[in-house]
């Protein structure tokens, strides 16, 4: 309870050294609850200028604002983030943004600029964002079917549609959002069924945990070597204890024990074990993304993520 509460907001040094960034649920809710983020930060510009002139905010949306400021702020403090922690904020900035909607559809004197720029804003980073996302899913190197192509034709689509609704009403906002929710749906429907089976095979971290599941004994040590960024994953999807190794020492004692033991590593690690003349024996091999080469739009690298063990096994063989 005290790591959990008291040192989660009070950050000693002892419990975590990272760096802390302040603007970090910032950017998870404007990219996370879009759309809907950016039209509540139009209808927050309307509000501020409503405020300024001696207009007044009804009791129910002031309430929705605190809700967002709360959750948004009262993680905001804590040393360790996770973009998740704030979805609880997400039934608040969908309300306003669909009375923002509503209202700014109905305004026929202009006044709500901040929400018209807002939807008109959306319209550009729907066109934007379907241009380049079709050569960005070409130049990443990410193993996708041509399926894949429906999402960034999907985001162009959208944002023309919304761009010529507006400018039917006269570049005002327009009175459904069919075109919005459209684009959205379709979005979503395919990173379900092009990109969820894309992340498990870039990322078989589930499927190497069902294997070792179903093939060892469950009191069975299982440790990762050098992949500390993936512990998390295999520990959750295993439901079991799994020990970090990191250097070479520490594969070595690890594998030179009397009982069974089982390690998660790359094939380039695997091979310099086998070069060192350590007992480790190859189970399984799943071709996986390692890393990503250049800048800007990274290209992905491709290797394997071997499951090894410390007794030989009937068919067992070097992997090179």
């Amino acid at each position: 309870m005290l790591a959990g509460n008291l040192w989660y907001f009070t950050q000693p040094i002892e419990f975590s050294a990272r760096a802390i960034n302040h603007t970090f649920y910032l950017q998870a809710f404007a990219g996370a609850f879009f759309p809907w983020s950016v039209v509540a930060a139009g209808r927050g510009v309307d509000v501020i200028r409503r405020l300024r002139s001696g207009g007044s905010l009804s009791s129910g949306e002031a309430l929705l604002w605190l809700w967002i400021l709360v959750v948004v702020g009262f993680f905001s403090i804590a040393r360790f983030k996770l973009d998740h922690y704030i979805f609880p904020a997400a039934p608040a900035c969908c309300l306003i943004a669909a009375h923002a909607w509503r209202e700014s559809a109905c305004d026929t004197d202009g006044r709500l600029w901040g929400t018209r720029y807002s939807v008109l804003g959306i319209a550009g980073l729907l066109i934007i964002g379907g241009s380049f996302g079709g050569v960005y899913l070409s130049k990443i190197d990410l193993a996708l079917p041509a399926t894949a192509l429906v999402l960034p034709l999907a985001l162009f689509a959208g944002g023309v549609g919304l761009m010529f609704q507006a400018e039917r009403r006269h570049w005002g906002v327009p009175v459904g959002t069919g075109v919005l929710v459209t684009t959205l749906l379709v979005c979503y429907a395919t990173v379900v069924v092009v990109g969820f089976p894309a992340l498990e095979q870039a990322r078989p971290m589930a499927r190497v945990a069902r294997i070792l599941a179903r093939s060892t004994p469950t009191a069975a040590p299982v440790a990762l070597y050098r992949l500390e960024r993936w512990r998390g994953s295999l520990r959750y999807y295993l439901n079991r204890p799994v020990k970090r190794l990191e250097a070479i020492d520490e594969a070595r004692a690890f594998l030179q024990q009397p009982e069974q033991v089982y390690v998660v590593m790359l094939r380039r690690d695997y091979v310099e074990l086998r070069n060192q003349h350590i007992p480790v024996y190859l189970m399984t091999a799943h071709r996986a993304v390692v890393g990503t080469t250049g800048r800007g739009l990274r290209k992905q690298r491709w290797s394997f993520l071997v499951v090894v063990t410390n007794a030989p096994r009937r068919g067992s063989k070097r992997f090179y």
